[in-house]
């Protein structure tokens, strides 16, 4: 059955509730991920235990990713985005509470950053996959650059100085403001009108390693997804190596003081922010697979150029050009991928892809850090120009021929799902 007329307008309406959505809870997430370590500091003076809370951050984003991508598809994803919204508002006002009577604890922030950490990869997953029933194919581009752009923006440019602020002002501040912000976005995506997510089968009902599995499986099973996925996380790897130990970078070969480093963050973001306003108009005209491999050269020359000329004009026009690139790249796939998976699996495919990405992070900071430590703060940089040039190496595949030939086939497996499931009268009578 067609959908009425109004239902495109409504749905644009849709996207621009979600999309202020995230921007409020991103916004939040950088207060909070500035913030945090900054609280530590107050309680430990402990160099391992202020690192300890980019881990509390960090795992249980890993490890929530593949679970977030069964919620997505298996829960209604707009009370999905508020009941996690909601969890958060509620954490964040019990830490407020025991802050102002005078328990600001170190358990107290791993907690909080646990709680951030978790609940955004499923917020973030949710709101990618809601995309695709908000707009047309035809504006997934626009629409995926935009909410692209908005949580570099809130995360980095504006996020991470309010944060580092607010937790020198006051404990109670870091924690209270990102739960008005929180708030503030349950209430915004509680208006959203979306289709409930797909209902599993009555054999796979409430079965969490079948769906789990499925989602693995497909992403595994899909050449095109597969290669970028592993790219992604091959890429990850080396930029955790290199971004990991970059303010050691700055006040060592930049001879820079440390407060430089929030300015080189601040780089990074107006790249993003340029990368998703140019995005969709260079991959239409450039394509997908064709801008991945032209640019990958330049990154691993950009990142080597950082390390050996050492100087902060050099530096700050490197990283934002990483982040204009890194941007584009992310809206292709992004986009890419709510061509290629059906949505009843889009949840578990996203999230699959995300967790190849978190699980690298980590692993990768870690190495640069063994790296630096041995060889010298510039030897990362290295490392991670490697890495680009591999996975240069690992896009051949990935030409123009066969994205077209996996989008043809998207294309011819939603026409049979449409075929299948139309109503009787609709369906072509037999000879």
């Amino acid at each position: 059955m067609t959908a009425p007329a109004t239902a495109s307008v409504g749905q644009r309406a849709g996207f621009g509730q979600l999309w202020l959505g995230a921007g409020a809870s991103n916004l939040a997430d950088g207060i909070l991920f500035a913030g945090l370590p900054v609280l530590a500091l107050q309680v430990t003076d402990s160099p391992a235990l202020v690192a300890g809370v980019a881990v509390a951050l960090q795992l249980p984003m890993a490890l929530t990713a593949l679970p977030a991508g069964v919620l997505a598809d298996r829960v209604d994803r707009r009370h999905l985005l508020v009941a996690f919204n909601v969890l958060r508002v509620v954490g964040l006002l019990a830490a407020t509470v025991a802050v102002v009577l005078g328990e600001l604890h170190l358990a107290l922030v791993y907690a909080v950053a646990a709680l951030a950490g978790g609940s955004e990869i499923v917020v973030d997953t949710t709101a990618q996959t809601a995309v695709p029933m908000l707009v047309p194919r035809e504006d997934l581009g626009r629409a995926n650059a935009r909410l692209g752009g908005t949580q570099v923006v809130m995360n980095d440019a504006v996020g991470a100085p309010v944060g580092s602020f607010l937790a020198g002002a006051g404990a109670a501040l870091v924690l209270g403001g990102p739960a008005l912000l929180f708030a503030l976005a349950a209430a915004l995506v509680a208006r959203l009108r979306l289709r409930a997510a797909a209902t599993p089968e009555p054999h796979a009902r409430g079965q969490l390693r079948r769906d789990l599995r499925d989602g693995v499986g497909y992403l595994g099973r899909h050449v095109v997804l597969r290669r970028l996925a592993i790219v992604a996380g091959i890429v990850n790897f080396g930029n955790m190596a290199f971004f990991a130990v970059f303010p050691v970078f700055v006040v060592g070969p930049l001879g820079l003081p440390a407060q430089a480093y929030g300015w080189f963050l601040a780089a990074v973001a107006l790249g993003g922010v340029l990368g998703s306003l140019v995005a969709d108009r260079l991959l239409r005209r450039v394509g997908l697979s064709r801008l991945l491999r032209r640019t990958s050269v330049f990154v691993a020359g950009v990142v080597a150029t950082i390390a050996l000329v050492a100087d902060p004009a050099v530096t700050a026009v490197g990283v934002m050009l990483l982040g204009a690139t890194g941007m584009t790249w992310n809206v292709g796939v992004r986009v890419l991928r709510q061509q290629l998976v059906p949505a009843s699996l889009l949840g578990r495919v996203t999230a699959t892809s995300a967790f190849v990405a978190l699980i690298a992070a980590p692993l990768g900071g870690l190495t640069g850090g063994l790296v630096a430590e041995a060889y010298g703060v510039r030897w990362p940089a290295l490392l991670a120009t490697t890495c680009v040039l591999l996975g240069r190496l690992l896009l051949r595949p990935v030409d123009a021929a066969a994205i077209e030939q996996a989008t043809a086939a998207a294309d011819g497996a939603d026409e049979t799902v449409a075929a299948v499931s139309a109503p009787r009268e609709d369906r072509p009578a037999r000879d």
